[in-house]
């Protein structure tokens, strides 16, 4: 979350959710919970990421980019990859942030800073209720830092014990899931949306084509996915 603008608007977005138009692209170039109607401000006392340091200094303007052989964004922009472990799994955290340095610079769009804090359902469920007035865990929320930013900056929470859950059910690791949630709020800030199904099949096509690309396979898979936790009345 930006410290340098106590005005700027944050607006979370939760990947599950009952409505597929839970999380769009808003006016300003970062997602908006169409279904909630909830903001939150940087200026708020009680943040969803408050020991989330400070974001490093934004891009200059000088930059150009371009796009590589693989689909990825070349530039000036050296992406700031940051995680906080705030889920007790020091050893997952780390394997984590080594996945994203991977997948982040295959992204089609310019990327600035990533902030990730794994939380796990008690600390997941008070940010989805109080950001987007939804009870209960749910896997991923998205806090944009620089709205209308030419370049993805943005702090992600994701839930370990949800990312568990859907691991076991789909038959493969934890990692594999935790990446997929990051890639998907990081696409969210790239201008992707899931608000209908034709959006959301391109979403979760444009998720596996990086995840393969970077070396670990499709994740997503076949749109039968289960729903998970945040999607159901009960787990």
């Amino acid at each position: 979350m930006s410290d340098s603008a106590a005005t700027a608007t944050v607006r979370p977005c939760s990947r599950s959710s009952s409505s597929a138009s839970a999380c769009t692209a808003g006016d300003d170039g970062g997602p908006s919970d169409e279904r909630a109607g909830v903001s939150a401000s940087s200026a708020d006392p009680d943040p969803p990421s408050a020991s989330v340091p400070p974001p490093s200094a934004s891009p200059g303007d000088d930059g150009t980019a371009a796009t590589d052989a693989s689909g990825g964004h070349e530039g000036s922009i050296v992406p700031d990859l940051d995680l906080v472990d705030g889920a007790g799994a020091p050893a997952l955290a780390a394997d984590l942030l080594d996945a994203l340095a991977r997948v982040v610079p295959l992204v089609p769009h310019a990327v600035a800073r990533v902030h990730v804090r794994l939380v796990r359902d008690d600390e997941m469920a008070t940010l989805h209720e109080r950001h987007l007035g939804v009870p209960g865990t749910t896997d991923v929320i998205t806090f944009p830092a620089s709205a209308g930013a030419d370049a993805v900056d943005v702090d992600l929470a994701l839930c370990v014990d949800e990312a568990e859950r859907q691991a076991a059910r789909r038959g493969h690791g934890v990692l594999a899931e935790l990446l997929l949630y990051a890639v998907h709020g990081i696409l969210h800030e790239a201008g992707h949306d899931d608000h209908d199904p034709a959006a959301a099949r391109r979403m979760h096509a444009e998720e596996d084509r990086l995840l393969v690309a970077a070396g670990f396979g499709a994740v997503y898979g076949p749109a039968d996915r289960p729903k998970s936790c945040g999607e159901a009345d009960r787990c």
